[in-house]
């Protein structure tokens, strides 16, 4: 497995944060509460606790293996940044805050979310670009989720990148 340069690794998860990726989307969501049962328990603040992306064809070199993994314990130094905030309202938006490890505002990303069955999350983002991403989703307790996507993290064309991530919530 080929180690990334972590400036590299920074970078993008950067473009991937602020890209989110693979649909566009409408500029509002297609109905109420009523359509999204189930979507109450993402209500509150969650903090990105745990990511691991392993990329297929790593920047685009057939049959390559690379895998990026930050914890509490190497968060900062792996991602560049402090843990990811995202709030989840009642009205089905949401909000994630990307802070530079002093604390400053790097970027903030909105948009809304849907819920579908047990499973599926959308996160369509509006700012500050149009893009949607599907998760597989599970709830392990009232406080701790954790999401699974196919993406392009390595930005090679291929969404063929699994992210595995845990988050925390932090306030309702």
């Amino acid at each position: 497995m080929r180690k990334m340069p972590s400036r590299m690794i920074r970078t993008i998860f950067l473009q991937v944060s602020l890209a989110s990726l693979v649909l566009s989307c409408s500029d509002q969501p297609k109905a109420g509460p009523e359509q999204y049962p189930g979507s109450e328990v993402l209500v509150g603040t969650w903090q990105s606790q745990e990511l691991t992306i392993r990329l297929h064809s790593a920047y685009g070199v057939p049959d390559s293996l690379a895998e990026v993994q930050a914890k509490p314990s190497n968060w900062v130094e792996v991602m560049g940044l402090l843990p990811i905030e995202t709030t989840f309202n009642a009205d089905y938006t949401y909000s994630a805050v990307y802070r530079e490890p002093d604390g400053t505002l790097r970027s903030e990303t909105s948009g809304y979310f849907e819920m579908f069955g047990r499973d599926s999350l959308l996160i369509h983002r509006l700012v500050p670009s149009k893009e949607t991403i599907r998760h597989s989703w599970i709830q392990k307790n009232d406080s701790v989720y954790g999401f699974s996507s196919l993406v392009d993290y390595d930005r090679d064309g291929q969404v063929d990148d699994e992210l595995f991530a845990i988050n925390k919530r932090i306030s309702r």
